[in-house]
């Protein structure tokens, strides 16, 4: 889970002692925000199978790409020099030969997820790599050892819409799926029957989805 704890509790302004129900709420969150981008955005190492398709790019299966480790094309090995990673391909100058999962390619890609915000407030992103023209960076600063790759921080976009979602989720507890109410004072109140739709706040991911999944 790379979303806070604290940061949620403070987002809905809820400082109850059921953690667990809370943890819950984020990871079915962090589910949803997964399954629309189409990866997991925590930096981790993969192995994609792909099929070459004569071109020279490659989309692979996560964002951004940091670092490639191996490629074998055909049973082959080429060296990972020889490929530029940006966002979630991989550029090479000789096209990727046609055949059916004939490239293996294994990488390190996502996000550093112990730099997501520990309070949900703050300008969104941040001036962060938005993951889709990505490049890894590397260090040269003194306190950084030399040629050391910097993962970018996780971006306050994603996670101030795990936290949003997260919070819809929670408005569902004690029975209230559904529904929300009203209350006009003396003239009474009404009840509406309301169905949470997720879509508003996954579509302004939508630049850190892959381009093809």
């Amino acid at each position: 889970m790379y979303t806070s704890l604290a940061a949620f509790k403070q987002y809905i302004n809820d400082h109850n002692d059921d953690d667990a129900l809370n943890h819950t709420y984020l990871d079915a969150a962090e589910t949803i925000v997964e399954n629309y981008l189409g990866y997991s955005p925590v930096y981790r190492p993969y192995t994609s199978i792909l099929s070459g398709k004569g071109s020279t790019t490659l989309h692979l299966k996560a964002k951004p790409i940091h670092a490639i480790l191996e490629v074998i094309i055909d049973g082959r090995s080429v060296p990972a020099p020889e490929f530029t990673p940006a966002g979630d391909s991989i550029y090479s100058h000789i096209p990727f030969p046609w055949g059916d999962r004939n490239v293996a390619v294994s990488y390190y890609a996502g996000y550093d997820p112990e730099t997501a915000p520990s309070s949900p407030g703050g300008d969104d992103d941040d001036g962060i790599i938005d993951g889709g023209d990505a490049f890894s960076t590397y260090a040269d600063d003194e306190s950084e050892s030399p040629g050391a790759l910097i993962i970018p921080p996780m971006p306050r976009l994603i996670t101030m819409t795990v936290l949003r979602i997260a919070a819809l989720i929670h408005a569902e507890a004690d029975g209230n799926i559904g529904v929300t109410g009203k209350n006009f004072g003396e003239s009474g109140g009404r009840t509406f029957i309301n169905t949470i739709n997720f879509d508003k706040y996954l579509i302004p991911l939508s630049k850190y989805k892959l381009m093809s999944i």
